[in-house]
């Protein structure tokens, strides 16, 4: 019977843990939720640091597209046309959480009694911080490197995969 009870209780518990998991995935600035989202820092005239904290339900690919997303926006909200990615970085990171363990204890007629003990479950969550250090120019693209972005066709090809 607490059996059952047990797991009832676990599996409502991922349900509830897994709605809240939506909201998370949206493109949005990190303030909002203060957990998942876009974060800028400028560091000079032509010089950006672009991050986005992905949440559980984020792929790294996901992430790496709204992080570029992101980039064209800064670069058209400053004024300028193009830019180029100077540096990048991605990290995973990890966390867990553990249930804890559960015993149950019965006892039959007389003084015997017994327990069972079911041990605690640990399950891990992954999810991606990566960032880029754009420099960002006006005109036409000088530079033809893979690294070497137009804002403008960013914007147009990427933003029906990132609005959602």
């Amino acid at each position: 019977m607490f059996g059952f009870w047990r797991h009832l209780c676990v599996l409502l518990s991922v349900l509830i843990g897994l709605s809240g998991c939506k909201q998370y995935n949206r493109y949005q600035p990190l303030s909002e939720s203060g957990y998942s989202g876009y974060n800028n820092t400028r560091i000079d005239e032509h010089t950006v640091r672009v991050s986005y904290h992905g949440s559980y339900g984020n792929s790294n690919e996901r992430v790496e597209d709204y992080l570029l997303y992101r980039c064209a926006q800064v670069t058209k909200q400053y004024g300028f046309d193009y830019f180029v990615i100077v540096s990048s970085s991605s990290q995973p990171v990890v966390t867990s959480t553990t249930s804890p363990a559960l015993i149950n204890t019965y006892s039959r007629k007389g003084d015997e009694s017994y327990g069972i003990i079911t041990p605690g479950q640990t399950t891990y969550f992954q999810r991606s911080i990566a960032s880029k250090v754009i420099k960002m120019y006006r005109g036409k693209k000088a530079n033809q490197s893979s690294m070497t972005y137009n804002a403008n066709e960013v914007i147009r090809y990427m933003k029906p995969g990132i609005q959602n």
